[in-house]
């Protein structure tokens, strides 16, 4: 009904998350703000975890993002943040890069958003801080607004 699925070269930290997850979205009932809060961990640790990308274009994080916006989203995620990925010929990476290791939920705020002509009525603004590693001077704090369609809850803006 959900449709998320787990891929094998996740770390275990995005791995407990998405068993978390499970969890969340199995209640007969599901609560809304804790899925806000488990699905903005797993998207910023996949986005933000580099360490497992092969290149600029394996994109973390993206099956989270608001269908409309996915293809602006995977435009300014390779040439911003995803820019510095690159792997040799054998495909092995030929630089380090960051690994996230938690992120903390400070806070989830109800809200209603307008994504171009559409309203929507039911948002989370989201506050997480992210911890690495190893410090290598990515983003240590983040604010993403999610989006309720249908059933699902998707990511429509990251600042």
């Amino acid at each position: 009904e959900f449709s998320y699925v787990l891929d094998n070269n996740k770390n275990d930290y995005y791995k407990s998350l998405f068993d978390e997850l499970k969890k969340v979205l199995n209640n007969e009932e599901v609560n809304y703000e804790d899925y806000a809060k488990v699905i903005s961990q797993m998207f910023i640790s996949d986005l933000y975890t580099l360490s497992n990308k092969l290149s600029s274009s394996d994109v973390g994080g993206i099956n989270f993002v608001y269908q409309d916006f996915q293809k602006d989203f995977l435009s300014i995620a390779k040439t911003t943040l995803y820019k510095s990925v690159k792997s040799n010929l054998y495909g092995e990476r030929v630089q380090e890069l960051p690994t996230v290791t938690e992120v903390k939920v400070d806070s989830v705020t109800k809200t209603t958003f307008k994504y171009g002509n559409t309203n929507f009525e039911e948002a989370y603004l989201v506050k997480v801080s992210i911890t690495y590693e190893k410090d290598m001077g990515y983003d240590k704090e983040c604010e993403l607004v999610l989006v309720k369609k249908d059933k699902l809850l998707e990511i429509v803006k990251l600042g």
